[in-house]
């Protein structure tokens, strides 16, 4: 039927419910084939679908003990997580790398100040300030205290009195004192700058251990997600092939056809032929045709002739005298009108 799915099935046979019987059973048998290729098909396809479904489960087991593996020999537990901590980690001793740099750095400039002050022993307060030192605070100060005596002594008595010698040899044995423990400080603050540095290359050892460490752990994470692809990927296939094989299951237990009877035929009450009406008229109209055809097939054949136009026109001759006929044959031409040229 046009423009839609449906087809007409037309039966012709001289018994009515025999031609029914026949169409009916047309369309049933063509839905049991329909519904035998589809059920061929199904176990065709559940077959090559079930060693597809073996093979894929080999290789995702096979995919999936190499990862295992993989995660065992390298003792990964979460690549994730190991990211995380080595960056961390990173993190964490350079900020300690910075600090003990600033440090350093910070001690070599105080040292290079105080062996400029030290050399040129000019200005003890400045250096005092360098090295904030309770104990060189104070010697300083009771230096001061024993110059500023000096001074009120100095205008009393002379150079050479006990009082004033005393009182000398107290400022120069604290002099003394106090470059010592300047010296001290100095030394002191070199010991730190040799730990400082000393810490400095650990950090940056330890920093590049860890950089390294991040470099091979990229290129562990490299195979570990290459490994947990296919392993994913492995399984998704088993995963659809299980589910279509499950729903191949289904469908070959039930018959299905997309093949439906729309309208079953029905008993004929009339035959669909011969058409007597049809066919009679059909023999009226071919009857008059011939009728015709043969009347002037007749005509064409006659070579009588008739009139004096028949003389003129095939002779070329022209016509004398007509006789008229008045006997037989002859009266009834003359009564219709057709003389008889001679």
């Amino acid at each position: 039927v046009k423009d839609t799915r449906l087809l007409k099935i037309n039966v012709e046979d001289t018994d009515p419910r025999k031609a029914q019987r026949t169409a009916n059973s047309l369309a049933t048998a063509y839905i049991a084939f329909n519904i035998e290729n589809h059920m061929k098909s199904s176990k065709n396809t559940l077959t090559w679908m079930t060693d597809q479904l073996y093979d894929m489960k080999v290789k995702l087991e096979d995919a999936e003990e190499k990862f295992l593996a993989f995660k065992q020999q390298e003792k990964l537990f979460s690549i994730t997580g190991k990211q995380s901590m080595i960056a961390q980690k990173i993190q964490d001793f350079n900020d300690t790398y910075l600090k003990t740099r600033n440090r350093r750095m910070e001690i070599d400039a105080r040292l290079a100040q105080l062996k400029r002050e030290v050399r040129s022993a000019k200005d003890i307060f400045y250096v005092r300030s360098l090295i904030q030192n309770a104990l060189i605070d104070s010697l300083y100060n009771q230096m001061l205290d024993l110059e500023m005596e000096r001074s009120r002594l100095s205008k009393i008595f002379k150079p050479k009195h006990p009082k004033m010698v005393q009182i000398q040899a107290n400022i120069e044995n604290t002099r003394k004192k106090l470059k010592e423990e300047i010296t001290k400080e100095i030394d002191n603050l070199r010991s730190e700058r040799a730990v400082l540095r000393a810490r400095e290359r650990v950090l940056q050892k330890t920093i590049g251990d860890f950089e390294k460490e991040a470099l091979e752990t990229n290129r562990k994470e490299l195979k570990y997600r290459i490994l947990e692809r296919n392993v994913e990927t492995y399984r998704k296939l088993y995963d659809t092939l299980l589910a279509k094989v499950k729903e191949s299951n289904i469908v070959d237990t039930i018959d299905v056809s997309n093949i439906r009877i729309a309208e079953e035929a029905s008993l004929p009450n009339i035959p669909v032929k011969p058409n007597k009406k049809r066919n009679m008229m059909m023999g009226v109209i071919f009857g008059l045709l011939i009728g015709v055809g043969l009347a002037f097939f007749r005509e064409y054949l006659d070579r009588s002739v008739r009139t004096e136009e028949d003389v003129q026109r095939y002779f070329g001759l022209p016509v004398l005298a007509v006789i008229p006929a008045t006997e037989g044959k002859k009266m009834a031409a003359h009564k219709n009108g057709s003389p008889h040229p001679e």
